[in-house]
């Protein structure tokens, strides 16, 4: 399909029934597979509409035709007998409305003037994300983040910001949570790259690769104001969902604070603790994902990654408990009568540091020690809450203090970093022996 909406423009005079079977061909493409698919076949179909066979009656007719699908289960309160079905045209309604201007022309068979099609369908897409059934919010979000490039203004609805925080809220369900953060990732992931004009092109063929240059590129630049404004009111949800107890939800959260970090959309330093414990992640691909946005950050500003090298390595202490129900074991390659071969986990993170910032990584790991200092509560912290940076960890002072296996086990955690990380310089174990003797 890529070939043909990049070529059949350039081709002169088409035959029209060559074009009607390629638009019946399309729209039962739509009907029958998969979503990337979909997304394929509804761009395409709606490029040769636009710029070679003018056929909008045939778009409009399928459009209709889906769009009433849709409205009938909204009407009877979200019941139908065939749910895919529904499914399946709310995700069409949603890319074909994306490529296709049905707002200029209007749709007079389905009661929609002109200039009343977006404010329609984003009142539409938003029911349906407001409803409970997990399935067809997912579907709903995605056709809302589809529509969203044509129309950058539906972001700007209250009621979507509400109902965007709501699907990537940790309560939510995680097939929601993967699917909105998706979305939120190929917003900001679309890429076109320019056409080469062949030599020898005439001047109408010249003009019309300069005008699809031109609408890709405007393209683009929409996408990346939708998927903005999603990351605007959702940052600091992508931000928790990097330590989702769901391998997929961890995925698509380091996936899309990776995107949000790289096109500067919010502070990078608020993503750097979460980024560092999920470089502890058991799975190596994700732990990989992590460190790869970690060093990008530290390129561009060396000392953020120190400023939350403490935090994060609380954060990664606290995940692997939560997920594993032991930190100390995620360290462990082997463990016998001989001893204990550890993982370098960390020792990657600490080579990213300058120099001048390696101490702060050594202090990071003799903190927690200082507790042991008679008359003070540990520095270990066993609640949690959600701040702009994900979930940290709340000291629970005197009046609740941590139980000492809690402690022990956090103590045993930040040794058994120190243990693995291979010191560049000779003054680094210098300073950490120096450490340890004063405490």
């Amino acid at each position: 399909t890529g070939i043909i909406e990049t070529a059949l423009p350039l081709v002169e005079r088409p035959a029209p029934a060559t074009l009607s079977t390629l638009e019946a061909d399309l729209a039962a493409l739509m009907s029958r597979k998969g979503m990337q698919v979909v997304q394929a076949a509804a761009r395409c179909l709606c490029t040769v509409v636009s710029k070679v066979s003018r056929s909008t009656a045939f778009v409009e007719d399928l459009f209709i035709k889906h769009y009433s699908q849709v409205t009938a289960c909204m009407s009877n309160g979200f019941k139908c007998a065939d749910k895919l079905t529904v499914m399946r045209s709310l995700f069409i309604i949603g890319n074909l409305a994306a490529h296709f201007d049905f707002d200029k022309l209007g749709l007079i068979k389905a009661d929609m003037a002109p200039g009343k099609v977006q404010s329609t369908l984003t009142k539409l897409y938003l029911t349906f994300m407001g409803c409970t059934d997990t399935d067809l919010r997912i579907k709903a979000i995605q056709a809302f983040g589809a529509s969203s490039v044509r129309w950058t203004s539906m972001m700007t609805e209250p009621e979507a910001s509400k109902q965007i925080i709501n699907a990537t809220n940790e309560t939510s369900p995680a097939l929601l949570k993967e699917a909105t953060l998706n979305v939120i990732s190929e917003l900001l992931s679309i890429k076109v790259l320019p056409f080469v004009i062949p030599a020898g092109s005439t001047e109408a063929t010249t003009a019309i690769i300069n005008q699809m240059d031109k609408e890709n590129a405007n393209r683009c630049k929409q996408s990346f104001q939708a998927g903005g404004s999603l990351c605007q009111c959702a940052s600091d949800n992508v931000l928790t969902l990097i330590l989702d107890p769901d391998l997929r939800v961890r995925t698509a959260a380091a996936t899309a604070a990776d995107c949000i970090v790289r096109h500067g959309i919010i502070n990078p330093l608020m993503s750097v603790a979460p980024l560092i414990a999920l470089t502890s992640d058991r799975s190596m691909l994700l732990a990989e994902k992590a460190y790869k946005t970690l060093s990008h950050i530290s390129e561009k500003f060396p000392d953020f990654i120190p400023q939350r090298i403490y935090e994060g390595l609380i954060l990664s202490y606290r995940f692997q408990v939560r997920l594993f129900s032991s930190a100390v074991s995620s360290l462990w390659i082997k463990k016998s009568s001989v001893g204990v071969s550890i993982k370098p986990t960390f020792a990657r993170l600490y080579g990213l540091l300058k120099r001048s910032d390696k101490d702060s990584f050594i202090r990071a790991l003799i903190r927690p020690f200082d507790f042991l200092e008679e008359g003070t509560t540990s520095t270990i912290m066993t609640s949690s809450s959600s701040t702009s940076r994900g979930t940290v960890m709340m000291s629970s002072g005197s009046a609740g203090r941590p139980s000492k296996s809690v402690d022990l086990h956090f103590m045993m955690y930040m040794a058994l970093i120190g243990g693995s990380v291979q010191f560049v310089y000779t003054g680094d174990p210098e300073l950490l022996r120096g450490l340890i003797d004063r405490l």
